[in-house]
């Protein structure tokens, strides 16, 4: 099992990310595209932006964690994007 802290630009490198490393799948429904997780072993806290008191953080953020270890690519694709759970986050997994 390995749990992430991440931080995109915004949603759709969130997105782009999840697609490019093969962790999400694109679901198409009439004319509606979700991404979603590719299997029940991937799990996403969806965060986004952040605001404490008067303090904004506009980036994207999400908690990501892996039922399974991730290969080697997929840890490669995911490091620049980690970050320390503790600034300015304020959710973590359990």
């Amino acid at each position: 099992m390995a749990d992430y802290c991440l931080q995109n630009v915004d949603e759709a490198e969130f997105n782009q990310l999840m697609l490019d490393t093969g962790l999400c799948v694109e679901v198409t429904e009439g004319e509606d595209t979700t991404i979603v997780p590719a299997s029940y072993e991937v799990l996403i806290d969806r965060i986004g932006p952040i605001t404490m008191n008067d303090v904004t953080y506009p980036e994207y953020y999400t908690n990501l964690r892996l039922l399974f270890e991730p290969t080697e690519d997929q840890a490669t694709a995911l490091a620049p994007f980690i970050i320390d759970p503790s600034s300015p986050h304020y959710r973590v997994w359990a």
